[in-house]
């Protein structure tokens, strides 16, 4: 472990008690907000791949990033709402991601993110992975998260996904059912929360992917919806860095992780 984290360690283990109060519960005005949220981000990509609405994938606005793309880079970046409605005691964090997969094909890049069983063997941060059920091109989804960054925090996530068909995009649309925080995760006494309840790093996840058929590969484009708690002003200093940085981080090591299992098959 490296010098420069000592400082951050020691504030922390300094603040412990107050950071025990961390915890909160998720109310169903919050939920509601973000779930209303969501659906205008649904809507507004269904006119987009539709090609109702401004170009098909989002990377195809800026011609500097769609060359890195194909040269083999990621581009990760914070999506641009000018009018992202406040949630009551909430954050709503909205993030895309894009990559070109070469020579790849759309279907099998499908068939890889519906390897529920697999996923684990990809995703760094997914300990375990599992199919629930599936009937046609819906399926039910399980994943075991491990996230750190000064703290480690350990989430079980029940996920329902769908694949649908505009024009030229197939879309992948994952969205959590239940997202519970687990206490001493792997020891005699693990405890899983109720949804709802915990430290409230993540309350609820979505996730849209865009697949589109090239010449010679696929353009993959995800953007990520997730609500989190609102962080206390006397707790920010210590919350904030894990609270921001996660989407951005777990959005990067999504397409990386996409990417390999592509590589792998």
């Amino acid at each position: 472990m490296g010098i420069a984290w000592l400082g951050p360690l020691l504030a922390i283990a300094a603040t412990a008690p107050v950071y025990g109060q961390f915890e909160t519960n998720l109310s169903s005005k919050t939920l509601e907000e973000y779930r209303q949220y969501v659906r205008a981000v649904d809507a507004e990509l269904k006119s987009r791949w539709q090609g109702h609405k401004g170009p098909t994938l989002c990377l195809d606005q800026s011609a500097d990033e769609k060359v890195k793309v194909l040269n083999g880079e990621f581009a990760v970046w914070e999506a641009d709402i000018a009018n992202k409605p406040a949630v009551t005691d909430g954050l709503v964090h909205d993030w895309i991601g894009a990559m070109y997969l070469p020579g790849a094909k759309v279907a099998d890049v499908v068939r890889t993110l519906g390897d529920w069983k697999n996923q684990k063997r990809y995703f760094p941060e997914v300990i375990d992975s599992k199919l629930i059920s599936r009937q046609g091109d819906s399926t039910v989804g399980f994943w075991r998260l491990r996230r750190t960054k000064f703290v480690t925090v350990v989430l079980d996530v029940d996920m329902v996904s769908r694949v649908d068909r505009y024009g030229s995009i197939t879309s992948v649309t994952t969205s959590t059912t239940r997202v519970s925080e687990v206490l001493r995760a792997g020891e005699a006494h693990e405890k899983v929360l109720p949804a709802g309840e915990g430290h409230g790093y993540l309350w609820a996840f979505d996730a849209f992917w865009a697949l589109r058929q090239e010449r010679d590969g696929v353009s993959a484009e995800c953007r990520t919806v997730s609500l989190s708690r609102t962080i206390p002003p006397a707790l920010e200093w210590v919350a904030a860095p894990l609270v921001d940085a996660m989407p951005r981080e777990s959005l990067l090591a999504t397409l990386r992780g996409t990417r390999r299992a592509m590589v792998q098959q």
